[in-house]
């Protein structure tokens, strides 16, 4: 007999636990819904250029010795050339 794991939903954090966190999820909602056309956009490039949607910095920027700063830009990436996160 195979052991079922039982979700506890009565102690379990869900997002409507909190008003803080229902909030965080309301407003991170609105921005993926706002990227609906501009991710649609990326990912055709991408299916036609073959080039990643989201990708490291110096693959835009590969003559600027900045791009390849591994401490300072450690958890930054472009999500095409438009955006960097």
């Amino acid at each position: 007999m195979k052991n079922i794991a039982v979700i506890d939903l009565i102690n379990s954090f869900q997002i409507y636990s909190d008003d803080d966190t229902w909030n965080q999820f309301a407003r991170l909602t609105q921005i993926y819904v706002d990227l609906a056309d501009y991710t649609r956009n990326a990912v055709s490039l991408n299916t036609d250029q073959r080039i990643p949607v989201m990708r490291p910095i110096f693959m835009d920027f590969e003559y600027d010795n900045a791009a390849y700063d591994i401490v300072s830009i450690q958890y930054c990436y472009i999500y095409t050339i438009e955006l960097i996160l």
